[in-house]
């Protein structure tokens, strides 16, 4: 099972790092982009992403038979961070730039041939802290395999 999810994460990792208004890191001209537990430090008043991969629950029959096939859904979050006292308007444009990349019916295929479809995407309210505004993109994707 573990192998369907890393291949599903790939996909939809390698999907949005295609997206062409990925922020920047001023130093290095690298996506400004945490993947979990990778080594990030955001530069302050510079924008940069957090993602979270989130599968969300055991494998589910969905049909039996010779066709049969199982279910595995889940999640990717997309935490869109700018710099505080900038406005909500920036962010929300691009929030929805990448829900526009990520659109229901999105089909995306990782490496090694699994198929992720993206069912919904939505974003929730912008959030202000000290430092930063963020608002959040989520991302909700299923794979059916045979051979689960």
């Amino acid at each position: 099972m573990a192998q369907v999810y890393d291949q599903v994460q790939q996909a939809l990792e390698t999907h949005l790092l295609a997206f062409t208004q990925l922020p920047a890191d001023p130093t290095t001209g690298r996506a400004a982009v945490s993947f979990e537990n990778d080594r990030f430090t955001p530069t302050e008043g510079e924008d940069w992403w957090r993602v979270t991969f989130n599968p969300t629950g055991p494998p589910e029959r969905g049909s039996y038979g010779e066709n049969g096939y199982t279910r595995v859904d889940g999640e990717l979050y997309v935490e869109l961070y700018g710099a505080a006292g900038e406005g909500t308007g920036r962010i929300r444009r691009l929030a929805d730039d990448l829900m526009a990349h990520f659109k229901s019916g999105t089909r995306i295929t990782s490496d090694d041939g699994v198929t992720v479809s993206i069912w919904r995407v939505w974003r929730s309210p912008g959030l202000s802290e000290p430092r930063w505004y963020h608002q959040t993109v989520t991302i909700w994707w299923t794979v059916h395999r045979p051979e689960l």
